[in-house]
């Protein structure tokens, strides 16, 4: 499907189908944003605000499909649904990682959100969405293999069209995959702070995603390690300045190069050369002009103590005071 056109065989589904028997999970075809469906007609539309009027009890979607082009989950968000994105790619088994978060997001809502229906949708809500839910009724509600596609199948009006999706619900080899159990469930607000923003994929701050306590731990370990880093930054924060062009800042251990203008940075380095240098020093270097900057202070000394009027001829002398020699 190329940008800016309807999903391929997407005409072919029912928008939705019915929420499956003894469970509040219902399964429905991607809603389009408006723009994608100036060439439909208006009974083949469906968009999230249609999905919103025509679904009962909406109260959660979640994305399984692979994009973020297909509409905007402010739209949802504006009516107090909540939104969750799971990229899942298709045609292929989904991931155990992709599995468990679907299981937390759907077990979290469900016992929070008594009377509200969860939507499950990929592009054409039939394989990904199916399989997924299929996962679910096994899993969590004890479900067969064989009872569990059976009632998606009916409640969707569309059966799975994918073997490999089918087939691996019946080899059941995931089955040895740690359940979910005990799982702590915490009230969430689906609503995101600012509904008016423009929506960016990219941007973690309206996401209703519920953290796993594995991921709670490590969000929280990697604060505590930006804290001492901040704090390590104010305390050994240094400038380490080299030449009259050129200089390094320390921040944290990490050295940026900043405005080297060097006047010949190709120059080979000598110790009495102070138009700067780009290359670091090595220690031997830096002793060594550390020993040459000794040398005229000593030099400096003795001349204090043997300083004398030198004149020459009868056009130029030179006069001391001060220490400070001025030429007339």
């Amino acid at each position: 499907m190329g940008k800016g056109r309807v999903p391929d065989r997407w005409l072919d589904y029912t928008c939705f189908g019915n929420v499956i028997n003894d469970t509040r999970l219902l399964a429905l075809k991607v809603p389009l944003k408006k723009e994608l469906c100036m060439s439909l007609k208006d009974e083949e539309m469906f968009t999230p605000d249609l999905a919103i009027q025509k679904i009962e009890h909406l109260g959660l979607i979640i994305d399984l499909a692979y994009t973020d082009r297909y509409y905007n989950p402010v739209n949802f968000a504006r009516h107090g649904i909540g939104h969750e994105k799971i990229k899942c790619e298709g045609r292929s088994i989904p991931k155990d990682e992709v599995v468990r978060r679907f299981f937390t997001i759907a077990d979290s809502f469900l016992h929070h959100n008594r009377d509200k229906v969860v939507g499950v949708h990929c592009t054409h809500g039939l394989n990904r969405t199916g399989y997924l839910i299929c996962r679910y009724l096994i899993q969590r509600l004890g479900y067969t293999p064989g009872d569990a596609l059976t009632a998606f199948n009916n409640a969707r009006g569309h059966n799975i069209e994918r073997k490999n999706y089918t087939d691996d619900l019946f080899r059941a080899k995931w089955s040895s995959m740690e359940p979910i159990i005990n799982f702590t469930f915490t009230k969430r607000d689906y609503v995101p702070l600012d509904v008016d923003k423009p929506y960016n994929p990219r941007d973690k701050i309206g996401s209703t995603r519920q953290l796993s306590p594995a991921e709670e731990t490590e969000q929280l370990s990697v604060a505590k390690k930006r804290k001492r880093r901040r704090r390590r930054g104010k305390n050994k924060q240094s400038v380490d300045t080299v030449g009259e062009s050129s200089h390094r800042v320390q921040v944290d251990n990490t050295f940026h190069e900043r405005d080297f203008l060097s006047l010949d940075v190709d120059k080979p380095y000598h110790p009495r050369d102070k138009t700067g240098s780009k290359r670091q020093l090595t220690p031997a270097e830096e002793t060594e002009k550390l020993s040459v900057v000794k040398k005229p202070k000593r030099r400096r000394r003795r001349g204090k103590k043997n300083q004398s009027l030198d004149t020459v001829g009868e056009s130029s002398h030179r006069v001391q005071a001060n220490n400070t020699f001025h030429e007339r």
